[in-house]
């Protein structure tokens, strides 16, 4: 899939509040009996990415701000050595077999379809995650924020920024309103 690029705010508002990007887009979501939930996506000129949704009657958004500015490149790098990627759609990146350089050959729509496929990514993830430990999403994400940080492979670093988005927003917590107990000796 192509994405075209819209401009949202005027450039002095700078590459953080500068929309280039804006969809709704329907994941696949099968837990609690949806058939899929539904995502508003902002991307920004800077490619921090606004995910917004509901579940559960619940609002939840999540601001993935891992591939603002250069980072950006990282999530490209990570993205083409983890699978072949349509060039036209995700462009490419060379490596230098003797140094190890890695040179991006993606221009900035391909960069948003990249993006777009990792919000794609993160709510695979958030499900398997959900259908795997269930009511304990948040202890294992906080568990794998905390043991996992160090590597660099695309599926390590989409779970990594699926659960530390998880634990952010305490995604699924209960909402319970204690009553106050104190002591009356």
């Amino acid at each position: 899939m192509t994405v075209q690029l819209s401009r949202g705010s005027s450039s002095r508002d700078g590459p953080d509040m500068t929309i280039v990007h804006q969809e709704d887009l329907t994941v696949p979501f099968t837990l609690g009996g949806s058939a899929a939930v539904q995502l508003q996506v902002a991307v920004s000129a800077s490619y921090l990415t606004t995910i917004s949704w509901s579940l559960f009657g619940r609002a939840y958004s999540f601001n993935v701000h891992d591939w603002r500015s250069g980072n950006i490149n990282q999530l490209c790098s990570r993205f083409h050595k983890y699978a072949p990627r349509d060039q036209q759609v995700y462009g490419y990146i060379e490596e230098d077999t003797e140094t190890g350089a890695v040179t991006p050959h993606i221009n900035q729509v391909q960069k948003v379809n990249i993006v777009r496929q990792a919000v794609f990514d993160i709510f695979k993830t958030l499900e398997l995650i959900l259908q795997v430990h269930g009511r304990a999403i948040l202890d294992y994400a906080t568990w794998y924020r905390e043991n996992n940080k160090d590597k660099e492979a695309y599926a390590d670093y989409i779970t990594l920024v699926t659960c530390h988005h998880i634990v952010h927003v305490n995604f699924l917590a209960p909402s319970i309103q204690w009553t106050l107990v104190k002591f009356s000796g």
